[in-house]
């Protein structure tokens, strides 16, 4: 569907995309964080993404959860901030057990959450490109919005079942 200024309503949502901001490593402060230093971070960086970006209570399930490691004197380390920042970029596609299994292995296998954090910025750098590609693949006269709709969420669904079972054979 085009909208008034000629675009379809795909090419609004890769500019959408596009746009949003990411909190990048040497964005990090070199200090530790309290609580709410670590909200007011996420929250300047991350808002116009989301409307909440980052609440006490994630942070204190997060921790419950074990995925963040133990707390020093109520500060969080930079370490803990860029696993929030992980747990915030998969947190829609991933459970919470899932993310303790990957988060098990990252530790196992020696790689640095900074590794894996620039790694999710490098994908979603990627992501536009290939949001486009398969745009054009599925742009047909029959391709109505019901079936963009289908299309999108049985391709979704079929990724998130290719993430499970990656990280299903990472534990093996």
């Amino acid at each position: 569907m085009i909208n008034n200024n000629g675009k379809t309503e795909e090419e609004k949502i890769i500019e959408m995309i596009e746009k949003e901001n990411d909190i990048l490593f040497e964005d990090l402060p070199d200090i530790d964080l309290y609580m709410d230093q670590l909200i007011g971070l996420f929250e300047g960086k991350l808002a116009g993404n989301k409307e909440k970006v980052l609440t006490k209570t994630m942070i204190n399930n997060y921790s419950r959860d074990k995925l963040l490691g133990a707390v020093n004197k109520k500060k969080y380390s930079k370490d803990q901030i860029l696993r929030m920042l992980i747990i915030y970029n998969l947190k829609q596609t991933m459970s919470i057990t899932e993310m303790q299994d990957f988060f098990s292995y990252i530790k196992k296998s020696n790689v640095t959450f900074e590794k894996i954090y620039e790694e999710i910025i490098r994908f979603k750098k990627m992501r536009s490109k290939i949001l486009s590609s398969v745009m054009k693949n599925i742009k047909s006269e029959q391709n109505t919005e019901i079936n963009s709709v289908l299309f999108y969420s049985i391709l979704s669904s079929s990724f998130k079942q290719l993430a499970s079972l990656k990280l299903e054979g990472l534990e093996e």
